[in-house]
């Protein structure tokens, strides 16, 4: 069968490759007009980024205390894992960003206000970007905090959640990442949470923290202690 594997995945990736462009172009082109680029660049800012989450923690750590130090404990481990497994991925798969794979590219305001008319180039409306493209680091960070948001106290991860889909339409549109990097990134970003926030108790409580464990246990909405209940 080894005859026939090779052809039918050469197949499978030049139809994946083309559906990529297909999409980048859609979303670079077809997508832009001048209203949307303060929207889906702004949020390509890391300071907004910051203040976003910082001023959600604030809400949490006030109001829920107990979901906020839940919040704290599993974003922080669940984002170290993630931005270690990038560093891991950057160095044994290096795929090219696509202005690397395009022999076009599109820059000026000129030449981006005519792109709808070169299928074939790429839209870039941010700085080049020199590092692997697979996996996305914003995408692992959209993972990792909106669904420790989500899983901890779902009004803010509501919140934080139509912020993670404008920012990651964002690093298309911007020309930065292909569309399977940011999915891929959010998805083991949200899936790190996941297991972070299932098994951080059990594993503060084997290390001799158990504690801090239990000041945490409080996993979701409808996980609530005593005293929270009655207040809610």
């Amino acid at each position: 069968m080894t005859w026939l594997a090779s052809p039918l995945l050469a197949d499978f990736v030049s139809w994946w490759d083309g559906m990529e462009r297909d999409i980048v172009h859609c979303v670079t082109c077809k997508l832009h007009h001048p209203w949307l680029d303060p929207i889906f660049l702004g949020v390509q800012s890391q300071t907004l980024a910051a203040v976003l989450m910082g001023v959600l923690v604030v809400v949490l750590i006030v109001f829920r205390p107990r979901r906020g130090l839940r919040l704290l404990l599993t974003a922080g481990v669940a984002m170290g894992l993630a931005m270690l497994l990038a560093d891991l991925l950057w160095a044994t798969v290096d795929r090219p960003r696509p202005p690397q794979a395009y022999d076009v590219v599109l820059e000026t305001p000129e030449e981006l206000a005519a792109c709808a008319a070169h299928p074939d180039a790429l839209a870039l409306r941010m700085h080049r970007a020199i590092s692997p493209s697979f996996p996305s680091r914003h995408g692992l960070s959209i993972g990792v905090l909106v669904t420790s948001l989500l899983l901890v106290w779902r009004p803010v991860g509501w919140v934080a959640l139509v912020y993670g889909v404008v920012a990651a339409v964002g690093r298309v549109y911007a020309g930065k990442h292909w569309p399977s990097d940011v999915l891929a990134g959010i998805v083991l970003g949200a899936l790190f949470a996941w297991l972070t926030w299932r098994f951080l108790p059990a594993l503060l409580d084997r290390i001799g923290l158990g504690r801090i464990g239990a000041l945490c246990t409080l996993a979701s909405d409808g996980e609530a202690s005593d005293g929270e209940a009655a207040a809610e």
